[in-house]
């Protein structure tokens, strides 16, 4: 398949997956833009206020996503060839924003690794460089950084957007499983469900975490009591709140990306 179409299906998958039902053109913003579900465009007035068209890429919360997207929209598939340099002299002039921050140069790095391979999902020290620029921290490619869970959770979560699909490797896996452990959280969170450390050292009713989580998930409130699962609970209610931020982050900056 020619390269340039290919990245084009993947701009397309990741516009629907932030709910926007088709690939716009430079004359449909405006149409786009009403296609967009009205709370979430409300919502641009109050979660994400400080952020605008010309700012995005300077703005520390830029979703990678959205950042994604701009580049995608602009420059199509070229930009992932460019170098680092390239984008840090391209973007302030095609964009018209004074500078790109360098948190956002990191993003955009960990979004163009996963287009161009898989190596987010083979390799732990990949996967560990691009967890930190994905949750909005300045990856330090000398000192072992700790992810939280939720962290590793959310990355996932955006990796999604990009390349669906493609199976986490056994070293990757196992990273995961060390993250759980030492969070001290035993069942897993979408999208990483069927990850979950092993339980031999634990005396704890995995099957009962698992058959209260829907109802706690869907109505957004931990279980009462002091009981081991109430707490698996809470720990992965916190993690779902975050990754549902991020998600929420993602669609409010959309009719931000649309403008540009």
């Amino acid at each position: 398949m020619d390269p340039e179409v290919q990245f084009q299906q993947r701009f397309v998958r990741a516009l629907h997956s932030v709910g926007v039902g088709a690939l716009p053109h430079e004359d449909d913003a405006t149409e786009v833009m009403e296609t967009v579900d009205p709370e979430v465009v409300d919502k641009i007035t109050t979660n994400v206020r400080s952020i605008t068209p010309i700012n995005l890429f300077q703005h520390p919360n830029a979703h990678p996503i959205a950042l994604d997207l701009a580049l995608l929209r602009r420059y199509g598939p070229e930009w992932l060839t460019w170098e680092a340099e390239t984008l840090e002299l391209r973007i302030p002039v095609d964009f018209k924003t004074s500078s790109l921050a360098a948190l956002n140069t990191h993003k955009i790095m960990a979004v163009k690794a996963m287009h161009l391979n898989d190596s987010f999902w083979k390799k732990w020290e990949v996967f560990s460089a691009c967890v930190q620029p994905l949750n909005n921290l300045f990856p330090d490619f000398e000192i072992m950084q700790a992810p939280d869970y939720g962290d590793l959770v959310v990355a996932a979560d955006i990796a999604g957007h990009i390349q669906r699909d493609i199976p986490w490797s056994v070293e990757v896996t196992e990273y995961i499983k060390v993250v759980m452990r030492h969070d001290g959280t035993l069942v897993g969170v979408e999208p990483l469900q069927d990850i979950e450390p092993d339980m031999t050292d634990y005396v704890i009713d995995t099957g009962a975490i698992k058959a209260a989580w829907p109802t706690v998930r869907q109505t957004d409130r931990p279980l009462e009591g002091a009981t081991v699962e109430a707490e698996q609970l809470s720990r992965m209610l916190a993690v779902h709140r975050y990754v549902e931020l991020r998600r929420q982050q993602l669609r409010d900056q959309l009719p931000l990306v649309l403008k540009i």
